[in-house]
């Protein structure tokens, strides 16, 4: 007699399957064994990698080709090439008591910041553990996966893709800290306090990424411009052209130049390297609590860090509707992009910042508080 069981948890809209096989003389089976319904791979099969990490998972990646699961209906014309699909890789995990699988929709070409699909398993066995299925830009030459009280994964990018794995501490449960759905809890019972994903650039630049809120999927999921279809946009998500703005106001003594410190506040915001949180007094109007709010988010293990770091802002449209208050519309690109998002900036203490609402809208996701 063969008992197989399965547990299926909800992802960031992908379904993780997690299967545990026991025999009657206590025995589990592996995965050349395991039942076609878990080893069945698409047809077109372009390479296996097999490998052992230092504690003794076993990984697997199966590349294919063809048609793509979960892609969009449709790629609206001009979207960047991340959100055309061009396969599938399928991961595997196997311990000694359980077996972990997901998969990864392929893309194009990776996005600038990397990305994947976390996945984990075994808690129904007492043997929790978590993996990646990772997608790198060109120049990652390794893919780094660490927890505290282990020892560290790497792999070398095979064409473009690495699987990573470590074993993992149960969890209570609870929602964790960093992520992305307030009230909901997608990790499970696994901890991954303290985990982490690092891209190893050739010139040896490292990459932080936070599997809970970096590892959601293909970026064909989590872009807008991957899926934003003109004639199906939402009232107000509409291209630049069409975004209505307050009419103007009375204006600056040098409009010009006070756009360019507006969009040089913006920018800064999210480019600058975060020191003792001073910058968020110097670029926004009330920046009471915030800093201390990015701090503890770093330490417990958020994005937030590189959320505040990496991303590109751009200006898209700015009216001035007094010489001392901007509205604005905005693009943001980096771990996470949002396109045409709405903007307040204000004339504070002899200079342009951003108002705490637009800033806090871009970091509660990643767990920032931003209450008074």
């Amino acid at each position: 007699m063969v008992l197989v069981a399965t547990t299926a948890v909800a992802a960031a809209a992908a379904v993780v399957v997690v299967v545990a096989v026991s025999r009657d003389d206590g025995s589990v089976a592996t995965s050349d064994s395991l039942p076609d319904t878990v080893n069945d791979a698409a047809a077109g099969a372009a390479s296996v990698i097999e490998r052992v990490t230092a504690e003794g998972l076993t990984v697997r990646l199966l590349v294919t080709d063809g048609a793509a699961q979960f892609q969009p209906v449709q790629v609206p014309e001009g979207a960047p090439a991340w959100c055309v699909p061009t396969g599938m890789a399928s991961g595997t995990i196997i311990s000694a008591a359980a077996v972990a699988q997901s998969q990864l929709t392929l893309s194009e070409v990776a996005a600038p910041a990397g990305g994947g699909q976390l996945f984990f398993g075994g808690t129904l066995e007492d043997d929790p553990m978590w993996g990646a299925i990772v997608q790198v830009p060109p120049g990652v030459v390794l893919v780094r996966a660490t927890r505290p009280g282990v020892e560290a994964d790497e792999m070398e990018p095979v064409d473009g893709l690495a699987i990573v794995a470590l074993p993992a501490l149960k969890g209570d449960g609870a929602l964790q800290p960093g992520g992305p759905m307030p009230g909901f809890n997608p990790w499970g019972d696994v901890d991954l306090d303290g985990t982490a994903i690092e891209l190893v650039s050739a010139t040896g630049e490292r990459r932080r990424l936070d599997p809970r809120t970096d590892l959601q999927g293909p970026p064909m999921w989590t872009d807008q411009r991957c899926w934003q279809i003109p004639d199906q946009l939402a009232p107000g998500t509409g291209p630049p052209s069409e975004l209505e703005l307050p009419a103007p106001g009375e204006q600056p003594a040098d409009p010009a130049a006070a756009r360019a410190e507006v969009e040089r506040a913006l920018q800064d915001l999210f480019r600058a390297p975060i020191e003792e949180g001073l910058e968020f007094f110097d670029l926004i109007d009330d920046a009471s609590g915030i800093d201390l709010s990015v701090a503890e988010q770093i330490e417990e293990g958020s994005s937030v860090a590189e959320v505040l770091s990496e991303s590109e802002v751009t200006v898209v449209d700015l009216v001035f509707v007094s010489p001392v208050e901007a509205f604005f519309y905005y693009d943001i690109v980096g771990p996470a992009t949002n396109l045409d998002r709405f903007g307040r900036a204000r004339f504070v203490d002899g200079r342009w910042k951003i108002t705490r609402g637009t800033f806090c809208q871009e970091v509660m996701a990643w767990g920032v508080f931003c209450g008074v």
